[in-house]
């Protein structure tokens, strides 16, 4: 049978077409944190939310969004040595890359549990990137930088060579003159008033100098403290992202509050994703979620709009 073939102008319309009917290939980029199932021990003393069907919510939204990339702020898991703990994080991450979405991920402290060699074996037969302590990709102009904080798990080689990628990481992509905006991600904030978790000296110490001294260094993200928590320091943007279903954390009271928040008490969404979006100049950083008590009901809300 004879074939006609179809000259490439019409091809290259119809592709143009097809972007402009909004299938373009997407550009936003996903972050989730602390999507840990409670340990039966932490129920002594927690509520129980549903924390773990607040999780399948997220993940089965999260599969619906129109994104490049899902970057994944630790504590995927409650024990990381337990390897049927992961078969959520294994369907969700595996539906991502049917879709050809990238997925990337830092450990979180309980990632690296019990013991902590069994639990970080897990992790990288996983995201087998994660070894190098340091990661970096860039999606519509916005570099994502992945490091690992859990520094009492961490050699001191293993901290000086991370100190050193993490420096020539962040010197590179400044001088790239196609990345606009660099955001620097780890599980441990260096700010938090959670009651819960403290804030980390050490990424206060070996990680924030030098995102504070890049330009093109706009957002520090971090989890472990499962709140919503937006910080200005030193003219740069803070927040902490841990909404992803793990037991909830109280914050301290306003006036005993260790640092200035952003974020109104009265707008938090307890549980949630974030999408973030360049969009020319401005990068907009959106939560995306819902309350404990109400499931069905999606919020959404702007955590920061950043003007690159």
């Amino acid at each position: 049978m004879n074939r006609k073939r179809v000259p490439v102008k019409i091809i290259c319309v119809l592709a143009l077409g097809w972007l402009s009917c909004g299938y373009a290939l997407p550009q936003r980029i996903a972050v989730i944190a602390d999507t840990q199932a409670p340990l039966w021990v932490e129920m002594l003393w927690s509520e129980n939310e549903r924390n773990e069907e607040a999780t399948r919510i997220l993940f089965d939204r999260l599969l619906k969004e129109h994104v490049a990339g899902v970057f994944m702020l630790g504590d995927l898991v409650a024990t990381g040595s337990v390897e049927e703990q992961w078969t959520p994080v294994d369907y969700f991450v595996a539906a991502l890359r049917r879709k050809s979405t990238g997925v990337y991920a830092v450990p979180g402290n309980h990632d690296y549990s019990f013991p902590a060699s069994e639990g970080i074996a897990e992790f990288y037969k996983r995201f087998p990137r994660a070894r190098s302590m340091v990661q970096a990709c860039t999606i519509n102009s916005v570099a994502m930088v992945l490091v690992d904080a859990n520094y009492g798990c961490l050699s001191r080689s293993q901290m000086k060579v991370q100190a050193l990628r993490y420096q020539q990481c962040l010197d590179s992509l400044q001088n790239d003159a196609s990345v606009r905006a660099i955001i620097v991600c780890t599980h441990q904030p260096p700010y938090t008033n959670s009651t819960a978790v403290k804030p980390s000296r050490d990424v206060q110490q070996r990680l924030v100098p030098a995102y504070i001294s890049t330009p093109k260094a706009v957002l520090f993200m971090s989890g472990h403290s499962h709140n919503m928590e937006h910080f200005c320091e030193q003219g740069k943007d803070f927040l902490v992202v841990g909404g992803g279903g793990g037991l909830g954390q109280p914050l301290l009271a306003p006036k005993k509050r260790r640092f200035h928040d952003l974020v109104d008490d009265s707008s938090r969404v307890r549980f949630f994703y974030i999408i973030i979006e360049r969009k020319g100049n401005i990068l907009t950083v959106k939560a995306k979620g819902m309350q404990a008590d109400d499931f069905t009901k999606k919020l959404e809300t702007e955590l920061a709009r950043i003007d690159l």
